[in-house]
């Protein structure tokens, strides 16, 4: 029988407002200021293309719960 694949969740803290910078596909410098969830979303991406995990963003192990305790906070 296979382990089932441990979910974790905790709290990472991540700025409200952003701004971004990036090249268009014609080359052209964009540049515009995110809040919010989308700028929480960009935060995550970045990390990944980054090869950071959540959990090296963790600003404490105490925040860290089960798929079940997650579930169970956020009814």
């Amino acid at each position: 029988m296979k382990d089932a694949e441990a979910n974790l969740f905790g709290e990472v803290k991540r700025a409200y407002e952003i701004d971004v910078e990036w090249y268009s596909e014609d080359g052209e410098k964009q540049y515009k200021t995110f809040e919010g969830f989308l700028a929480r979303i960009i935060q995550h991406e970045e990390d990944h293309l980054n090869g950071i995990v959540f959990t090296d963003k963790l600003y404490s192990t105490d925040t860290l719960m089960s798929d079940s305790e997650f579930k169970k906070r956020n009814k």
